[in-house]
């Protein structure tokens, strides 16, 4: 959830989530922020989790309803309706102000969002940082749709006016506006939102004051939840198709809105087909009415991972966060990009700031706060782990933008952590010219750190200054450690007012050799 500060996007998720209006005094903002500072001024500083959860198409309600009890149990809260609910998704409730803006793009980048909600307050209209944001939901090939609040505080002219300012911040984008104000108008909006229809972003109109719009924006959320997904054959698994502007590539994930939100549909209730002894067999519910995870048969009998089957198992694992729990030892939460993870399989984490990785096992899996046997492609789990070995693990060997890999991916993940990458960029700002020196900050997946750039070329292959508005090809080179990395991945850096967003096109040796990707 993006938006300019009081733009009112804390407001909106207590509502989404509480099934409540708020009393215009940030009453239903209070159930979402969690620290004193956050609460005295009204406005988000760090990167706040919601969970809406539903089962049987209606949504799950918190047992905690003042504001005393829900930041006392707020863990006791998500865990009670991710555990009941069929089908979760989550909120990822980001920064609105300027200072803050490494934060949000930190939780765009490392926390692979789905698809984005920018949210605009009718009385102040499209500021600095809306702009900003829906440039990084361009930049960074992520569906993204409008919802203008508080459009009880605003006369008509004034909610035309900021009407219109949508209107031409969507066409800038290369895009226009899809109103959302009837129930038969969603099933419009949802198509919006597929690939083949990204030229056009829905927009509702609310308030959460009044509740005026609130019905079809929770109705759109939930169908985007519910809708039916295909079976994805690398998995077994229903997964729809994310084919992000113009992307043709299948990205593996189980809904738009939801970065793990289980689905339940009935061609994964039937189990797997003759022949692919390897399919997920789903059971959402267990007998305690715990939700299950989609598990592999091995995983459904409670047997952990065979050293054959670690040896054989494909992961790429990023991590977003790192945690020393006492009587646990070191967890580590982040995103499955590819593959599987499964309890007591054996993984390389890494890279250090020397640039190796540590293989470490898997001791439990939670996935939204409920226990879990494996976690799938697309899904974001947190894994604890504990050394291969009589060494210790410590929390400062580990940091963000590190990746988990299977034993089959270990030398391709030592091949691909390096020092200098070249990446095919537009300058979207800069005040004067680039050249050889220059020395912005990376924001890439999880990894954020500073790095100098060390070539620019044109497509001609000349080397060249760059401006604003240029499209070149340019080698950076990081300043503090090697990182691993991968062709095709989007990056933004930026320094001061000076921006620019891109994609890795090829990975160099310490030598200067490129490094071959088969």
């Amino acid at each position: 959830m993006l938006g300019n500060v009081d733009a009112g996007k804390s407001t909106l998720v207590g509502c989404l989530t509480r099934g409540m209006l708020d009393d215009g005094r940030g009453k239903a903002r209070s159930f979402v922020l969690r620290h004193q500072h956050e609460l005295k001024r009204g406005q988000t500083s760090s990167v706040a989790l919601a969970l809406l959860g539903y089962r049987e198409g209606e949504q799950i309600m918190p047992a905690s309803q003042s504001v005393e009890a829900a930041r006392k149990s707020h863990n006791k809260d998500f865990y009670e309706v991710a555990s009941k609910a069929t089908h979760r998704v989550t909120l990822v409730d980001l920064c609105g102000h300027e200072k803050y803006l490494k934060s949000s793009i930190y939780g765009l980048t490392a926390m692979n969002p789905d698809c984005a909600m920018v949210v605009i307050g009718a009385e102040r209209g499209i500021q600095r940082m809306t702009r900003e944001h829906v440039g990084l939901c361009c930049a960074l090939r992520i569906p993204f749709f409008i919802v203008e609040t508080k459009i009880d505080m605003v006369p008509e002219n004034v909610l035309r006016e900021t009407q219109m300012r949508i209107r031409r911040i969507l066409k800038r984008a290369g895009r226009r506006g899809f109103y959302v104000r009837e129930e038969s108008d969603l099933d419009g909006a949802i198509k919006c939102m597929d690939t083949n229809q990204v030229a056009l972003a829905p927009v509702f109109e609310v308030s959460s004051v009044t509740g005026q719009h609130m019905d079809l924006l929770r109705e759109f959320i939930k169908r985007m939840a519910l809708r039916k997904s295909r079976t994805s054959p690398s998995l077994g698994k229903p997964t729809p198709s994310l084919e992000r502007d113009g992307d043709t590539k299948t990205t593996g994930k189980k809904d738009d809105l939801a970065r793990n939100a289980d689905d339940d549909d009935e061609e994964a209730k039937a189990g797997p087909a003759d022949g692919e002894g390897g399919a997920i067999v789903v059971s959402p519910l267990g007998d305690d009415g715990v939700a299950m995870t989609p598990q592999t048969p091995a995983a459904a009998n409670g047997v952990a991972i065979s050293a054959a089957q670690s040896a054989a198992t494909s992961l790429n694992f990023m991590l977003d966060d790192v945690f020393n729990v006492p009587g646990v030892g070191i967890v580590v939460g982040g995103t499955v990009a590819r593959g599987e993870a499964h309890l007591g399989q054996r993984i390389w984490i890494g890279p250090d700031k020397a640039g190796s990785f540590r293989q470490v096992v898997i001791r439990s899996i939670h996935r939204q706060c409920v226990p879990s046997q494996a976690a799938f492609e697309g899904q974001h789990a947190t894994l604890a782990v504990k050394s291969v070995g009589r060494t210790t693990l410590k929390r400062d060997s580990f940091r963000k933008g590190m990746v988990g890999v299977g034993e089959p991916d270990h030398a391709a993940a030592l091949a691909q952590t390096v020092w200098e990458f070249e990446a095919d960029v537009k300058v979207l700002h800069h005040s004067t010219t680039i050249d050889r020196g220059y020395s912005p900050f990376i924001h890439l997946a999880g990894v954020r750190q500073s790095a100098r750039i060390v070539q620019i070329l044109s497509d001609k292959g000349e080397e060249v200054l760059a401006r604003t508005g240029s499209q070149v090809f340019v080698r950076f080179r990081f300043l503090h450690c090697a990182e691993y990395l991968e062709i095709g991945r989007p990056l933004i850096f930026r320094e001061g007012n000076a921006k620019g967003c891109g994609r890795i096109t090829r990975l160099f040796r310490e030598n200067g050799d490129e490094v071959k990707i088969s």
